[in-house]
């Protein structure tokens, strides 16, 4: 008898003798499931030519979509790249300014209309349009002192789902020259200089002067929009005009993701020009700084500040629990992605896989709004599946991002799936910030947990697998019952 087949038998027995331990059995073991639920892959955050770093066309990305059996690809190019400086005399006249390749200058009408017309020739991959944003950007130094730094640039917003070419030009975002508010109260002053040098030109000519000086007035508040002063003077830290943008398409019926978090590699002051830099510190504390914001990326750069066990997705979920904020914070996967095999990625290195009653643009919309979704890094050697990550109570079972009522015969089921079997997996459930249990074990295999005890009030339990690749669950809450 092999090791591999004694540890099958084994385990469970003791499990059941010692009790509320994790009980691993075969894949097959039959549950309740929820009904109408399909699997479907969703690749995000994939630049295009019309970003400035992206190398492939729209099409051909749907196309290598296609290929790689993606359901649903988000390509998020950036959507504004253009920075202003402008000295403290007449900033609006006396400035320089840099416009690189996004969608603004592209045209979001035009952008969208390609995003149709793709998937129109190409209906296999639901495409979802998506953009990565920069709410806002501050200056440090000075040029004259040959250490003027751009600051905060890189740190972006993952805003997915809007489907209106108004939406985009109107979004909060510094330097964007369609947002904000009409500044008619500022005009009023120049306007009147104006005219009061006209008058004055009848009988002075130096009333010219006033003219000029009128003119130069009206002409330095162009485009006369301008946002609240907080996207110019990095207030709190710079999380007041992110949650500015947040709020916005959350009323637009978008989602927003902030994108690697926890990325160093802005961390130090890059050279741009000359004696320009740019400089974007991580920022990992923009899950707790914001609300109602859909959630962060877990993978590439969120998993060892934010993700990790105890860490700040924790102490977001925990404020939630509490019911200090209203919407819990999903852990999605991006892939940041330029070409195929650029740095080894490819379309299909990292999904999240959403369960959907339908391919649609609403359904898979609802499931990443909700919290109904894993994420999947694949390994390339060893495809994983997670065939159920379910809570139990009575006739109710509830998924990721759901909440149900505890009763005295709750549990929790996980269970994983793989073509390979004998594949060893390390996992960990966490409930509340702590880590609960651990297993072991070789795939295809099944876990399930009792709760024995009732919450005080709400708790949440979520996990990650590690083996051949790495599985993230987002969590399924329970709340004592009411009864």
């Amino acid at each position: 008898m092999t090791r591999s087949l004694l540890k099958r038998l084994i385990v469970p027995v003791a499990a059941a003798l010692l009790g509320g331990s994790p009980s691993l059995v075969r894949a097959d073991d039959p549950s309740p499931r929820k009904p109408d639920y399909r699997r479907y892959t969703v690749a995000m955050h994939v630049h295009s030519l019309i970003s400035p770093n992206g190398r492939v066309m729209l099409n051909a990305i749907a196309a290598q979509a296609k290929k790689d059996r993606i359901d649903v690809l988000i390509p998020t190019d950036h959507f504004l790249m253009r920075w202003e400086y402008g000295l403290s005399f007449l900033p609006g006249i006396l400035k320089a300014t840099v416009y690189r390749s996004c969608v603004l200058k592209f045209g979001p009408a035009h952008y969208l209309n390609l995003i149709r017309k793709i998937q129109k020739d190409v209906p296999e991959v639901l495409i979802i349009p998506g953009l990565e944003v920069a709410p806002t950007y501050d200056w440090l130094g000075h040029p004259f002192e040959g250490n003027l730094t751009l600051f905060g640039s890189q740190r972006h917003l993952l805003v997915l789902g809007l489907q209106k070419a108004e939406d985009y030009l109107r979004l909060p975002v510094r330097s964007n020259p369609h947002a904000g508010e009409f500044r008619w109260r500022h005009l009023v002053l120049p306007v009147l200089l104006v005219l009061a040098g006209l008058a004055l030109m009848i009988r002075w000519p130096a009333g010219l002067l006033v003219v000029v000086a009128g003119s130069l007035l009206i002409l330095n508040e162009r485009p006369f929009r301008r946002l609240p002063e907080y996207f110019y003077n990095w207030e709190n830290n710079g999380y007041r005009a992110a949650q500015h943008l947040i709020d916005t398409v959350d009323k637009q019926g978008g989602l927003t993701v902030w994108c690697h978090p926890e990325a160093p590699n802005w961390s130090e002051a890059v050279r741009l020009y000359r004696n320009i830099f740019t400089k974007t510190d991580p920022y990992p504390d923009c899950v707790l700084q914001t609300s109602d914001h859909t959630g962060f990326s877990y993978f590439w750069e969120g998993a060892k500040t934010i993700g990790i066990t105890g860490g700040l997705w924790d102490r977001a979920l925990l404020e939630h629990c509490a019911g200090r904020r209203d919407r819990p914070v999903w852990a999605f996967g991006e892939l940041d992605w330029i070409e195929e095999k650029h740095l080894d990625v490819t379309l299909d290195s990292l999904v999240n896989v959403a369960w959907c009653t339908e391919k649609s643009t609403g359904a898979v919309m609802d499931a990443l709004r909700s919290g109904r979704f894993y994420v999947y890094l694949s390994d390339k050697k060893t495809a994983l599946t997670l065939a159920r990550w379910e809570l139990s109570a009575g006739r109710q079972t509830a998924l990721s991002g759901e909440t149900l009522d505890w009763t005295p015969d709750a549990r929790l089921t996980i269970r994983i799936d793989s073509p390979r079997a004998g594949t060893p997996v390390h996992g960990e459930i966490i409930k509340n910030g702590v880590s609960w249990k651990t297993f072991d074990g070789e795939l295809p295999l099944s876990v399930v947990l009792p709760l024995k005890d009732q919450p005080d009030a709400k708790d949440y339990y979520r996990f990650v697998v590690n083996g051949a690749g790495t599985l993230v669950g987002n969590p399924i809450f329970i709340r004592k019952n009411p009864q």
